[in-house]
């Protein structure tokens, strides 16, 4: 019998990369905060061709949230029903897989996990002319999970993924791969954001420009309206993004202009 800590090693070595959207990676799904349990239930966008808006009829999802709906998408994608959008998985193998303890969950983690799920069940996400296919922008509408059973008996987790939500994933020109090992390592919610910003922004080149409120929005910081709030809220997350994955961020502000330099070198660890 595998020890605990072989079974997420082999899980983590098995599993490749998610191909997201990034339309899902330009605008935010889940929102940054200190809470593990955002307590918001909307949030908007505007730009000049359009709206983003998403809204749940509980609360939005969180960093946690995330880290869940990314395993379930690997789970999926490795050892799922993919052509009928299900997952089976359990409680248990959920937590050894976001969390860094590998035994010992307790009720209330357990709680948080179906919590995590019931948020992504919640959530319905609207672009208003703002999502981006072949080149023209469109209005699109989706939701995540269509529903979810326990097996208190067995404990095993169903989990049943929406078709137009998936047919996206799995059929879209405008992606790009998220690796769950990568993500999964970095700590701070404010990282593991702005990681998949430029992991789409910077997809095809080196050097993004944004302007200050924008990049605000995107990191879902809303006590951060000043470019030297921003500054101060981005710096620790450059810093882990910097030191543990492959990207290496220089950003600067320029004040003329009002706008973020942010240049991504992509290193060889």
């Amino acid at each position: 019998m595998l020890n605990y800590v072989n079974r997420k090693e082999i899980f983590l070595a098995q599993l490749t990369p998610i191909m997201e959207d990034r339309n899902f990676l330009d605008y935010p799904n889940w929102i940054v905060t200190k809470r593990d349990h955002p307590q918001d239930n909307s949030l908007t966008i505007y730009k000049e061709i359009g709206c983003y808006t998403i809204t749940s009829t509980t609360f939005l999802p969180g960093r946690f949230d995330k880290m869940v709906l990314y395993f379930l998408l690997n789970t999926l994608h490795n050892e799922g029903d993919i052509k009928h959008g299900q997952v089976t998985t359990t409680r248990y193998m959920i937590a050894q897989n976001t969390l860094e303890q590998n035994q010992n969950f307790s009720k209330k983690t357990y709680m948080r996990i179906m919590d995590a799920i019931d948020r992504w069940q919640a959530i319905t996400i609207q672009f208003d002319g703002t999502f981006y296919k072949d080149g023209i922008y469109t209005s699109k509408q989706f939701t995540i999970i269509d529903w979810h059973t326990l097996d208190t008996q067995t404990g095993d987790l169903v989990v049943q993924f929406n078709d137009t939500y998936l047919n996206q994933l799995q059929s879209s020109t405008y992606f790009c791969p998220i690796s769950y090992t990568v993500y999964r390592q970095l700590k701070r919610p404010l990282s593991a954001r702005m990681y998949e910003i430029l992991i789409s922004a910077c997809y095809n080149h080196n050097i993004w420009c944004v302007e200050a409120n924008d990049l605000g929005q995107r990191l879902t910081l809303k006590k951060s309206k000043y470019p030297s709030q921003i500054m101060d809220a981005i710096q620790p997350a450059v810093t882990e993004v910097n030191t543990k994955t492959r990207f290496y961020i220089d950003w600067k502000y320029d004040k003329q202009y009002r706008f973020f330099i942010i240049q991504v070198t992509r290193t060889v660890h």
